[in-house]
C-alpha cells in the first residue's frame, strides 16, 4: 500500500490562504468605497442628483444607478397638462412640475437634449421616449401614467411591475382622469377609470384598454363607473355608459360628490340625487353659482357659508 505524503495538502492549504485572505480583504475594502461587480467606484460623495456629467439615483442613501448625460439639458423631465383645453372636471394644482425621483425602485422619468425618456436605473437602459408625460402632479394610483407616443397618440403605462406595462395602446388625441382620490391609496387620483377622445368621439375606458361606454359626441365632463356627465354649451345632462338619459332635465351645474350627484337647475335650485335609489333631495338654493365649492368630497359650500355636509 503506498502511503501520502500528509504535508503536500497542508502546504496547498496554506498557500490558498495566503491568496484568498488578502483578497477577501480588499473586497471588502472596495466594496466600502463603493466598488461591486460590475460598478464603478461612487466618487459622488454629497450625493447629488447630476454631478460629472451624469445624473444619479439613490434610494434611501443607496446608489441605484447612474445614467451619462449627452447634453446640458439634462434632468428630470417635466409634466404635461393639457387638460385645459378640453371640459374634463380634473384636478388642478396649478404647475407645471419635475416628475421627481425613482418610481417603483428603479424607474424614472428624464430628459436629455431634449427628449424626454423613461429611463430604468437598475438595469441601466431607457426603455421608452415620449412627447409627453402626465401625472397631475399629485400622482396617478398603482404607478400610472398618461404619456404622449413620438406619433402624438396618448396612451397609458403601469409601472408597478418588473416591466413597464403600456395598458391603454397609444391611440387617443387626449386622455385624462376626473379629479377624484384613489380609495386605496388616497394620496393619488384614481387610476381605473379613464376619459378619452379619439378626434372626433369621447368615451370612457378601463386600466385593461376596455370601451366601457358607447361612443359620445356631447363633450363629457365627468364621469364614475355607470354615469356619465355631459358638458355642451354650459348646459350638463346626465347619461348611463350607454347615452340613456338618466334624468330628463338639463342642468346649470352638476357634479359628483361621492356616491351621489350634486345639481343645479336654472332656477337656481339645488339637489342632490342619488342614483342607487332614484331619490332626489331639495336642498335650497343658490344666490352665486360661482361660489359652489365642494370640500373633501362631502361639504358643500356656497353664499359664504358650509350649506350641508353628505
Amino acid at each position: 500500500m503506498r502511503i501520502r505524503n500528509k504535508k503536500v495538502p497542508i502546504i496547498v492549504y496554506s498557500l490558498l490562504l495566503v491568496i484568498i485572505l488578502p483578497l477577501t480583504g480588499l473586497s471588502i475594502y472596495f466594496h466600502n468605497l463603493g466598488y461591486g461587480i460590475g460598478k464603478e467606484r461612487d466618487r459622488n460623495v454629497n450625493k447629488l442628483f447630476k454631478f460629472e456629467g451624469k445624473l444619479y439615483f439613490y434610494e434611501e442613501g443607496t446608489l441605484v444607478g447612474t445614467y451619462t448625460c449627452k447634453s446640458e439639458n439634462c434632468d428630470y423631465a417635466m409634466e404635461t397638462m393639457d387638460d385645459s383645453n378640453y371640459n374634463l372636471d380634473y384636478y388642478e394644482d396649478n404647475t407645471i412640475d419635475q416628475i421627481r425621483g425613482l418610481i417603483n425602485h428603479r424607474y424614472a422619468f428624464i430628459t436629455d437634449n431634449n427628449v424626454s425618456m423613461l429611463y430604468d436605473a437598475l438595469d441601466g437602459v431607457v426603455v421608452g421616449e415620449f412627447n409627453a408625460i402626465k401625472n397631475y402632479t399629485i400622482g396617478l394610483a398603482n404607478n400610472r401614467f398618461i404619456v404622449m407616443s413620438p406619433d402624438n397618440l396618448w396612451g397609458v403605462i403601469d409601472l408597478n411591475g418588473n416591466f413597464p406595462n403600456l395598458i391603454i395602446s397609444y391611440q387617443y388625441n387626449y386622455i385624462g382622469v376626473k379629479k377624484v382620490l384613489d380609495e386605496t391609496e388616497n394620496t393619488a387620483l384614481a387610476s381605473n377609470y379613464y376619459l378619452a377622445y379619439d378626434g372626433t368621439n369621447w368615451k370612457i375606458i378601463n386600466s385593461s384598454d376596455t370601451i366601457m361606454s358607447v361612443d359620445f359626441s356631447e363633450s363629457i365632463n365627468s364621469y364614475d363607473d355607470n354615469s356619465i356627465i355631459t358638458l355642451t354649451n354650459n348646459i350638463y345632462k346626465i347619461y348611463d355608459y350607454n347615452q340613456r338619459r338618466i334624468l330628463d332635465f338639463d342642468y346649470k351645474y352638476a357634479q359628483y360628490v361621492g356616491k351621489l350627484l350634486l345639481l343645479i337647475d336654472f332656477s337656481n335650485k339645488v339637489y342632490l340625487y342619488d342614483k342607487s335609489s332614484g331619490t332626489m333631495l331639495d336642498k335650497g338654493n343658490i344666490m352665486d353659482v360661482s361660489s359652489l365649492e365642494i370640500k373633501e368630497d362631502k361639504d358643500i359650500y356656497y353664499d359664504g357659508e358650509l350649506k350641508f355636509s353628505i
